[in-house]
């Protein structure tokens, strides 16, 4: 099993099976984004929410593969982070594949002011729901998106995730109304009203059955 991505992958897979269960991305989900990697080819990735490290090996299995040199995973629960980094170790990514410990807004202005990430490739949202938009605009501030990125964000159907996809879909003008208004309210939302995303549904299923989406 060391140093085999694969081989960790199915031993998580399994425990989740016949052990416990593990709100991991799943096989097919899992594809979608191996795809998704496999076309756009990035170089840095960064996921917020690694939870124990699934996504990280599978995806940073990837982007190995592909040519990529760094693969950043995000996680605030330090007791998840380190099951994900031994993990990680087991898989033999550990080369590629960096778990970063604390808070999503706080770890990426760490990214960015030690400039250990400078733009973004691909940019993984699997964390809590309410944070996707949050994290984005922050990703947006520190300059982080650049024309090119791609932006995967999980279960924008079920539970849903109304706010990330009306900024994402918004035109420039709309937001920059938007914080227009935000700044009058004394709110700062902050955020680059300029960057438009074209954007993509893939619709898929969750392991219970239910729908769920990508975007």
């Amino acid at each position: 099993m060391r140093g085999s991505p694969e081989a960790v992958i199915a031993a998580i897979d399994e425990y989740g099976r016949t052990t416990k269960f593990l709100m991991n991305i799943g096989s097919h989900k899992g594809d979608i984004v191996t795809e998704v990697i496999t076309t756009c080819r990035p170089e840095i990735v960064v996921e917020i929410g690694g939870y124990v490290g699934y996504s990280a090996i599978l995806f940073g299995n990837v982007v190995r593969r592909v040519g990529g040199k760094r693969y950043i995973s995000i996680e605030e629960n330090p007791s998840f982070a380190a099951v994900s980094t031994k993990l990680i170790e087991l898989a033999g990514l550990d080369d590629i594949v960096t778990v970063v410990v604390g808070p999503s807004d706080t770890m990426l202005r760490h990214l960015y002011e030690t400039k250990a990430v400078r733009t973004i490739d691909l940019l993984f949202l699997d964390h809590l729901k309410p944070l996707y938009t949050r994290d984005l605009r922050h990703c947006e501030n520190f300059g982080m998106i650049r024309p090119g990125t791609t932006l995967v964000a999980d279960d924008v159907i079920q539970p849903g995730n109304p706010q990330y996809l009306a900024y994402v879909r918004a035109t420039p003008l709309e937001k920059k109304a938007r914080m227009k208004s935000g700044i009058l309210n004394g709110e700062e939302i902050g955020g680059d009203p300029t960057l438009i995303y074209e954007s993509r549904m893939i619709h898929t299923f969750h392991m219970s059955g239910v729908p769920v989406g990508w975007y």
